[in-house]
């Protein structure tokens, strides 16, 4: 087990930045470098690796070199070299050697049909796969690095995939088709991480903390003969047992390790922060860009601003709108499409490239008193001892005011929008109705004055008559002395 730790450490340090590509079959791996060099300075490379420049012997080799240079682009040496004292010839390898042995194949894959009888060397172009011969000091595209591949594993099961990093320097995700010996593999959809020891076994971590830290996330510890992973303070470790979330935490709780995270209830930071060494620090929230234009970080939160001749939306605090602070200003035209132009709102486009502001007062007077134009917008204005309400009317207010006049600025309405669901057609038809009825009430009140100084006419006259039939009848009785003398 020693030998192993000491092997897997030693791999790790020949270990480059996992930027290569590469694939393993028939016990060898092949690796692609894109590093400009030489031919001698590449295979200097390749040697530094524990390998050489590659060997292509058999066409299911120049398959996996297809596959792999799939994602490249250039011209890539091979370990195939002509000294000066090689012979020449037009066939095979062309008086050619493999760096790495005897020439015991007679697979070949030139180019031209003619060879040059010169020490030269051999690149492979990713464009055709043919063999190309030229000067060995030319420092082309990059290299391929063959390395032995005995102790390896066969491939991991899973239905959500298997991510591969390898001692060679690069990785891989169900691709490789033997695993080298110690390469790290991630399973899905849990994350488990797993390392090939030797031919066909797979180690599940945490193992030891010698090798690649256990396969721990943050750090491995042993006890024993037991290895376990540990967490940073705020973080709390998976159920795999070797990857660590973050806890949420409250400022200015302290913790010393992963475990004192049990004796914490409901654990979390004030929104806008998150945790770290031990304390909440805000976080910036303009890192994702949330902002139309720009972006100002505060403390727990942002701020989006707006460029020069924009303000904020009050629709969406994240975007913003036109604004012009004149009467008369320049619309926003595309550069593309000079028919394209735009106003701020309370504004209207005219000859094309201008912007006039539009009087809400003459337009549409939402206002129940004075009204004021301003720059695309409008203020209503009430009467001293008034103050104006959000519908634009008018209500007295609580303690007596101080000037003539109290205004009213809307800020949250767009100065277009309407007080009332109420349309013109509407407006005009309820003005109709009333003066049809004052109308009607007019004549009706003219009516009863007329009847009322008819009938008092027709008393008058009735009670005259009645004085006069009256006065008129005279009975047999009203001098009787008279009567008596004749």
């Amino acid at each position: 087990m020693r030998n192993i730790i000491l092997t897997a450490m030693a791999l790790s340090l020949l270990g480059v930045d996992g930027e290569n590509i590469g694939d393993c079959v028939e016990g060898k791996c092949f690796v692609f470098h894109p590093e400009s060099l030489s031919f001698d300075a590449a295979r200097i490379a390749c040697q530094e690796k524990a390998g050489d420049l590659i060997t292509v012997k058999t066409e299911k080799t120049a398959d996996v070199l297809a596959g792999i240079l799939k994602a490249a682009s250039g011209h890539f040496w091979l370990g195939l070299r002509r000294y000066s004292s090689d012979e020449c010839s037009d066939s095979g390898l062309r008086g050619y050697t493999w760096v790495t042995g005897p020439q015991t194949n007679h697979y070949s894959n030139w180019r031209n049909d003619h060879t040059v009888c010169a020490p030269l060397c051999v690149s492979m172009s990713q464009d055709d796969l043919k063999w190309h011969e030229r000067h060995c000091e030319e420092k082309i595209d990059g290299f391929l690095c063959e390395i032995g591949n005995p102790q390896f594993c066969q491939p991991l099961k899973s239905n959500e995939g298997v991510l591969y990093s390898t001692p060679l320097g690069f990785t891989s995700r169900n691709n490789i088709q033997e695993i080298p010996q110690f390469t790290n593999a991630t399973v899905f959809p849990l994350r488990t991480k797993h390392i090939c020891v030797e031919a066909d076994f797979w180690l599940q971590a945490p193992w030891s903390c010698e090798v690649f830290n256990g396969g721990c996330d943050y750090k491995c510890q042993s006890e024993k003969q037991t290895y376990s992973c540990i967490c940073l303070p705020g973080f709390k470790l998976d159920d795999n047992k070797i990857s660590c979330s973050r806890l949420e935490v409250e400022p200015g709780l302290v913790l010393k390790s992963s475990s004192d995270t049990e004796s914490i209830k409901n654990p979390k930071c004030k929104p806008g922060f998150r945790y770290e060494n031990n304390v909440c620090v805000d976080e910036d929230e303009c890192g994702i860009a949330p902002c139309e234009h720009e972006c100002a970080n505060t403390e727990g939160s942002y701020e989006c601003v707006c460029f020069k001749g924009y303000t904020r939306s009050t629709e969406d605090m994240h975007k913003c709108k036109m604004q012009c602070f004149e009467f008369n200003c320049t619309a926003e035209c595309d550069s593309n499409n000079n028919a394209q132009c735009n106003c701020p709102d309370g504004f209207i486009l005219e000859n094309d490239r201008f912007c006039v502001d539009l009087d809400e007062c003459i337009s549409t007077n939402y206002c129940d008193e004075g009204c004021t134009n301003t720059p695309g917008s409008y203020e209503c204005l009430c009467a001293k001892g008034f103050v104006s309400t959000d519908d634009g009317g008018c209500e007295r207010e609580d303690v007596e005011g101080s000037g003539n006049f109290d205004t009213f600025t809307p800020t949250s309405v767009s100065p277009t929008a309407t007080r009332a669901s109420i349309s013109a057609g509407s407006l005009m038809g309820i003005t109709i109705c009333v003066v049809v009825c004052l109308l009607l009430l007019v004549c009706f009140s003219h009516f009863i004055k007329r009847r009322l100084s008819k009938t008092h006419q027709y008393d008058i006259h009735k009670g005259h008559e009645e004085i006069y039939n009256f006065q008129q009848v005279i009975t047999d009785d009203t001098f009787p002395e008279s009567d008596q003398r004749l």
